[in-house]
């Protein structure tokens, strides 16, 4: 009965419009940039210079498809099959170590080949997979939440999902996982000793990959070169240097679309890791703004979408999606400003990528469909004024 009561419900509500179009903008806006961003180095390097663009298409139509089919699936069911979804995202992430699947860039192995779309950097669905996880296990054991065991429990399972992660090296994804899961925690109400051991074991785990990996050198270069790019503007620092050229030279109204100069094979990654440079050289200081407004946007919706949701799985299962998203976006934007060492952070929606696209899309459909159940305010009841009493008048007698 409850089933067939959670169908009614579900045909009664609306998608979410705003959040829905404002992924669509944002979408468009992506295809625009990184065709303006990378149509110069793929000439170059690719002898088609529309070959990012037509693989950023692509994504957009699979991750389109992917929405509009994963908005109509109740989001009950990712709780109902964690465990698969578990085993899954784990499996997908070791796919990595495969030969002939494992496809090793740049001296790390993080990606596996996928026909005709390329690569494809399973790390992102490990994200989705323990949002999905963690949230119904925290929605489903209270004891989770105020008991040691509950705790550890949950640790556990984050855990064993992030072990491949961390066996690729990849620090930035080990980052907003770890973020993400004291974000899920804190809305889900653990206490906060659990939460600043949640913390300190992140940082642990992050220091760990720096400085006792065997990339740990390169790590330290990294990060010296960030507390002062100058000090090697040709090698250490040469990306963060060419990244600040980029945002100062966009002044408050930019150079105008297709007009950056940093493209020109200066800034390494134009196309993805560092593409909201080009857009603030390209739009300048108010077209940057725009951008991150429509960003703000869309968290904001996440989050009232969390708000509003019938039940704890749903508003820990959004709620993550849109922390996800705020903490990706802040770390592109301090990484492109400077303000934190260098880390390949995609932009959501807008670095160059087709199967990022295509999860981040199909995150969305999760959150569209929760919005679907969305339990709207009741409006206050006014009270009625009691009527002015009526006094019959009474004849004066002469």
């Amino acid at each position: 009965m409850a089933v067939k009561k959670r169908k009614r419900r579900f045909l009664k509500k609306n998608i979410d419009f705003p959040l829905a179009i404002t992924v669509l903008v944002l979408v468009a806006i992506g295809i625009v940039v990184v065709f303006s961003a990378s149509y110069y180095t793929a000439e170059i390097r690719e002898n088609d210079a529309y070959f990012y663009v037509k693989k950023q298409l692509i994504g957009a139509a699979v991750g389109l498809v992917a929405m509009v089919v994963i908005q109509n699936i109740d989001y009950h069911l990712y709780a109902k099959f964690k465990w698969i979804i578990f085993l899954a995202a784990i499996g997908i992430n070791l796919l990595v170590w495969v030969p002939g699947l494992g496809v090793n860039l740049n001296g790390a192995q993080r990606w596996i080949r996928i026909p005709v779309a390329g690569t494809m950097q399973p790390s992102e669905i490990a994200k989705i997979g323990l949002i999905l996880v963690v949230s119904s296990e925290l929605a489903m054991r209270s004891k989770c939440l105020t008991t040691v065991r509950g705790f550890l429990y949950i640790l556990i399972v984050a855990g064993i999902m992030m072990i491949p992660v961390v066996l690729q090296k990849s620090l930035s994804v080990t980052i907003v996982i770890a973020i993400t899961m004291v974000i899920l925690m804190l809305i889900a109400g653990m206490r906060v000793r659990y939460l600043l051991a949640t913390g300190a074991l992140g940082i642990a785990g992050a220091a760990g990959l720096i400085f006792f990996s065997k990339e740990g050198q390169f790590r330290i270069s990294r990060l010296m070169a960030y507390i002062d790019p100058w000090a090697d503007p040709t090698n250490t620092g040469y990306q963060l240097v060419q990244s600040l050229y980029s945002l100062g030279s966009g002044g408050l109204f930019g150079l105008g679309l297709g007009q950056s100069r940093q493209k020109y094979l200066f800034l390494p990654y134009a196309e993805s890791d560092f593409i909201f440079a080009i857009i603030s050289e390209e739009f300048g200081y108010i077209g940057a703004l725009i951008v991150l407004g429509i960003y703000g946007f869309l968290i904001y919706r996440c989050f009232l979408t969390a708000l509003r949701a019938p039940d704890k799985l749903g508003t820990l299962i959004a709620a993550g999606i849109g922390g996800v998203m705020a903490v990706q976006v802040t770390m592109h934007i301090l990484v492109v400003a400077g303000a934190i060492p260098p880390t390949g952070v995609p932009l959501p929606f807008m670095s160059a990528g087709s199967t990022s696209l295509v999860i981040f899309m199909a995150e969305m459909g999760i959150v569209l469909n929760i919005s679907r159940y969305r339990t709207e305010p009741k409006p206050e009841k006014k009270e009625e004024e009691p009527e002015p009493e009526t006094t019959e008048a009474v004849p004066v007698s002469e």
